[in-house]
């Protein structure tokens, strides 16, 4: 069986995405930072509770995680300040996400077919 990460699977369009792909037979494994109203309770779901801002952790998660088929970059953040109050904190938190993609397909380097995960980001 094919195994999918999917980063921020845990609610909304990533919990869409974990439940399409676990119908249709695929294993999954999520990372996110909380799962406190995540109501999947199965087998074939791994839940993997990591603060993907600790984006020098990767390696290791990686490491943890194992080989996967196919990369789901689900995770962001959103601001709802206006542009006027936007701080460069604010924009350094959303590139570290925005940047995974790179982070995790380098970590992720061959699949079980031999060759780099499909990616797709969100």
């Amino acid at each position: 069986m094919q195994k999918v990460l999917i980063t921020g699977g845990n609610k909304s369009i990533g919990f869409a995405t974990t439940t399409c792909f676990l119908q249709n037979g695929y294993d999954i494994v999520i990372v996110a930072r909380d799962f406190s109203t995540f109501p999947l309770h199965e087998t074939r779901v791994q839940q993997v509770h990591f603060d993907l801002r600790r984006y020098h952790d990767i390696p290791r998660l990686v490491g943890e995680i194992g080989t996967i088929d196919i990369l789901v970059n689900n995770a962001g953040m959103m601001h709802t300040k206006s542009t006027r109050n936007v701080t460069a904190g604010t924009v350094k938190k959303s590139q570290a996400t925005m940047s995974l993609t790179c982070l995790f397909r380098k970590a992720f380097q061959v699949g079980k077919d031999g060759g780099s995960p499909h990616v797709s980001q969100h």
